[in-house]
């Protein structure tokens, strides 16, 4: 139970340092969705469903791991915190795996290719597990305040942008190195990236307490029940099948960008400047958006941004054209405002809700929550990348080749359709999320009375 005073507010310090380990996590995490399936099938060139194999298998395990890790933070008791030691002594191994995964061994061998991919990318997954659950999940109780949670995961956004941003360069900063060999340019940056990464994230460490504390942990019941209780919260259950959706027509619009801009637009060389201008349509969109929820309940608001995000990428099918320069940062301007709206509350909702399940079981589990939610980001990975490799196979892809008019139609359509029909669904699903503001500030106020009664 959270014991911490409700009129306190969090210093700007506290948000900046939390913030700003989001930064290397965003580094990181998009340089894989951006560019991992493109390094793969386009420049090792190995077969596209091997790749969807071998990034889809992990998913398996993370529906383990992550809501696991989550429950082993909530017990955690250290004189350092719940969530601090697992950002600490997690982060050198999310740097190695990062790194692990753009050197490829064993040339020429499919098999062996595959294999290499598939153990590197457990092991990423794994170290994402150790080191992002926990962080997120002390996103969620540095503030007991329904808009300040808002805003700490503001300031952690604006972050991950900027590190979004240098992940998604990833592919402008090889280019810019002229090896002759593509992979070594890849496997440079790379190694250029984690680094300055992990630093960030260990800046998270040191630059922020666990200010809230708990006197009830998760309780002492097994694990597969705490699963089963954390399903049973209507909110959350709606929550987290709305968001496996919206995510996983992102992470395939996301992934199949450097293709569309190679194969069918023409523009490869503006895929960063293009990300730039989305980055910062997203920064002045957050204000905006930030200023909607406070008038607006965040369901309603996150849908609405949804239902634009769906028009305007569906614009894209006719915007998309051969050396249409303005058309794209138009496009770029009008995806990014939609997308800081869609980005700004999910979080926000899960530490609600956490409020709302330690209400009716006496038990405080933000970790699991954000376990179960780690997992979901990380199966919509998989679900987008195979809806991609499938596409790829369907379409006779072969890496470096010229691409035929059929295959560039089934590329187009890939990027368009999955993302609008997702997006809608996910508008329709979040009818049902229940935890308007008007309960959750009545949740907190229990949740008050209860930890001030003698």
């Amino acid at each position: 139970m959270i014991t911490k005073s409700e009129n306190s507010q969090l210093k700007l310090g506290v948000k900046l340092g939390y913030g700003v380990g989001n930064f290397g996590m965003a580094c990181i995490t998009n340089a894989v969705v951006s560019y991992l399936l493109y390094f793969y099938t386009d420049i090792v060139i190995l077969p596209p469903l091997l790749v969807g194999l071998a990034l889809t298998i992990p998913r398996f395990w993370d529906a383990i791991s992550d809501p696991l890790m989550g429950l082993i933070s909530d017990r955690t008791q250290t004189s350092y915190g719940r969530r601090r030691p697992y950002i600490f002594w997690g982060t050198p191994l999310l740097v190695l795996s990062f790194v692990l995964l753009w050197y490829p061994f064993g040339s020429g061998s499919n098999t062996i290719i595959f294999s290499y991919l598939l153990i590197a990318n457990l092991l990423f997954t794994t170290a994402i597990t150790i080191v992002g659950v926990p962080y997120v999940s002390l996103g969620g109780e540095l503030t007991p305040h329904y808009h300040e949670r808002t805003t700490i995961f503001a300031y952690n956004l604006a972050f991950g942008m900027i590190g979004g941003l240098i992940g998604m360069a990833m592919k402008l900063f090889s280019d810019l190195l002229h090896f002759q060999n593509k992979q070594m340019s890849f496997m440079v940056v790379a190694a250029c990236l984690a680094i300055p990464s992990g630093i960030f994230l260990l800046l998270t460490y040191f630059t922020t307490k666990e200010t809230i504390r708990v006197k009830e942990t998760a309780s002492k019941k097994s694990f597969i029940k705490i699963l089963k209780t954390s399903f049973q919260n209507k909110s959350f259950r709606n929550l987290a099948i709305a968001m496996i959706i919206v995510n996983s027509g992102t992470t395939l619009a996301v992934q199949f960008l450097p293709f569309m801009l190679k194969y069918w637009v023409k523009l490869e060389h503006l895929l960063f400047p293009a990300y730039a201008v989305y980055t910062l349509a997203v920064y002045l969109g957050f204000p905006v958006w930030k200023k909607i929820g406070e008038k607006y309940d965040k369901k309603h608001v996150l849908a609405g941004a949804f239902l634009c995000a769906a028009v305007f990428y569906g614009m894209s099918f006719f915007m998309f054209r051969p050396g249409a320069v303005v058309m794209l940062f138009v496009w770029a301007v009008l995806v990014g405002f939609c997308g800081a709206g869609g980005l700004l509350f999910p979080f926000s909702m899960i530490a609600d809700i956490a409020d709302e399940d330690e209400l009716e079981t006496g038990f405080r589990s933000e970790g699991v929550f954000y376990g179960i939610n780690s997992f979901i980001l990380k199966l919509s990975l998989a679900v987008g990348s195979m809806i991609g490799a499938l596409a790829l196979w369907l379409a006779g892809f072969h890496g470096g080749e010229v691409q035929s008019a059929a295959s560039i139609m089934i590329f187009r359509i890939t990027y368009v359709i999955p993302f609008i029909t997702f997006f809608i669904s996910a508008v329709i699903i979040y009818r049902g999320y229940t935890l308007t503001e008007e309960k959750a500030n009545k949740n907190k106020l229990a949740l008050k009375n209860i930890n001030e009664s003698p």
